[in-house]
């Protein structure tokens, strides 16, 4: 993520023009004044959730909230006291969420403008500033009074960033406009969350807002929801953030052809939070985790527990996580932590089969891998090993990645004449003729594949060492 680091925050505080944080509970808020972080369309207030992670390793689910009339302005750092010190930044001075929380300021009040300066523009800044933090598959979005309006506008547009948005939470505002795009929702696989007051008036009155509900609940039940509180007016929203609408007296059942939702105690979800996190989506053209590999296959016998075998890898969305399902081939003897592959205990020689589980919201697949632990090459001595001529002779790295190879074969000229490369079916691929000086021949092995092959070296035409040659990459 491209967030500035702590104490460049604190820098911005000290001069007192562009942020300022207030600790909350255990999350932080931020606020941020118009194009005073990396070019901000809006000036807005940043809520992290308890012990935020900025690394990318850890993605988190985001919510965007739209203030009404009574909270707009332009975005200075005066300005968006009227965003930070109210209804839900308010509330989480002292509670924390497990969300991203971003509350921009919009100068209307109805979240419409020119494209520098609308929604649309927010939310794609946003969506590069805060890229690998934000979860694709949690992206929320609420708005009260003529916030709603903003997101009533959001929802007849249906641009690419309106469909990647798993909810919609609409409270006291205006619908009736977009009562003929309710189709919009059931094709983006979305849900719609509806708060109003009964004695709700003009222009937001709660018959407003039943007609869309109503249709959309004829298309797709199972997509939308009206709770209305009994004798509220225009302020629905200040029960919904802080779980209190729990405690109000509801309308419920049927009236009028409007089904009402009853949001008590006995609810499922135990808070507006968790239902957002339970409609979570994927976005489009997210696909589940495929093209799996590993980055190495062989190891050399005498390595330690704990070893690295090699980093796992697949295509598909983000974030995704990599297991080895309990008592499948060989993998009690390895195990995974993030995507690094790694051996329990040391291994004695042989071919191991590790099956390894890639998984994110999509879907999940396997795939089995083979890993070789290869014999320790030990050095051979060629000629009388009392006499003066004995030479010890070691083929190098092995296994080898990349494309030189390293024989030592002693400073003695004498010692080896010859060195060739042997595929499986006994193919000599490769023969290098003469000694080096210092005793080591540096051998090109040009783009050969990876495989396993034989290397035999000769002293006098006849072959005095024949070593197996793995080659990884």
């Amino acid at each position: 993520m491209l967030r500035p680091l702590l104490l460049l925050l604190w820098a911005a505080v000290l001069c007192c023009t562009v942020v300022q944080s207030a600790v909350a509970q255990k999350g932080t808020l931020t606020k941020y004044a118009i194009r005073t972080r990396n070019g901000n369309v809006k000036g807005y207030v940043e809520y992290l959730p308890p012990g935020f992670d900025d690394s990318g390793k850890t993605q988190y689910p985001v919510l965007y909230f739209l203030h009404g009339l009574g909270e707009k302005g332009w975005g200075s750092y005066e300005e968006m006291d009227e965003v930070l010190n109210t209804y839900l930044c308010q509330w989480l001075k002292t509670h924390d969420v497990p969300f991203v929380v971003l509350a921009p300021q919009d100068h209307s009040g109805y979240w419409t403008g020119n494209d520098n300066n609308d929604l649309q523009a927010f939310v794609t800044w946003a969506s590069q500033e805060y890229k690998g933090v934000i979860q694709p598959t949690q992206q929320h979005l609420a708005g009260f009074s003529s916030g709603g309006y903003g997101i009533k506008d959001y929802i007849i547009a249906n641009t690419p960033a309106c469909r990647a948005f798993s909810t919609f939470t609409l409270m006291s505002t205006n619908l009736a406009t977009a009562e003929g795009y309710v189709k919009n929702i059931v094709d983006n696989d979305q849900y719609v969350w509806i708060f109003h007051g009964d004695k709700d008036i003009n222009p937001n009155r709660m018959s407003e807002a039943e007609g869309f509900h109503n249709k959309l609940y004829a298309l797709d039940s199972t997509r939308t929801r009206f709770t209305a509180f009994v004798d509220v007016a225009h302020a629905s929203w200040i029960y919904v953030y802080n779980n209190d609408g729990k405690k109000r007296k509801q309308l419920t059942g049927t009236i009028d052809g409007t089904t009402f939702y009853p949001w008590t105690e006995a609810d499922p979800d135990p808070d507006w939070y968790t239902w957002m996190i339970r409609h979570g989506k994927a976005p489009v053209n997210a696909k589940a985790p495929f093209a799996l590999a590993l980055s190495n296959h062989v190891l050399e016998e005498g390595f330690k527990a704990d070893t690295l075998v090699g980093d796992l890898t697949a295509d598909g969305l983000e974030p995704m996580a990599f297991t080895l399902p309990a008592s499948t081939g060989d993998n009690d003897a390895f195990m995974v932590e993030g995507a690094a592959l790694t051996v329990r205990e040391s291994l004695s020689p042989g071919t191991y089969t590790v099956v390894v589980k890639a998984t994110n919201v999509i879907g999940a697949t396997e795939k089995t891998f083979e890993i070789t632990v290869n014999k320790k090459e030990e050095e051979v001595i060629v000629g009388n090993e009392q006499g003066a001529g004995a030479r010890a002779v070691a083929v190098y790295p092995n296994p080898l990645q990349g494309r030189m190879l390293s024989v030592r074969t002693g400073s003695d000229r004498g010692v080896i004449d010859a060195i060739e490369l042997v595929s499986t079916q006994g193919v000599t691929l490769h023969r290098t003729v003469g000694q080096s000086a210092d005793g080591i021949v540096a051998v090109d092995l040009g783009d050969l594949p990876a495989g396993i092959y034989v290397v035999r070296l000769f002293h006098r035409q006849a072959t005095v060492q024949q070593s197996r040659l793995v080659k990884t990459n």
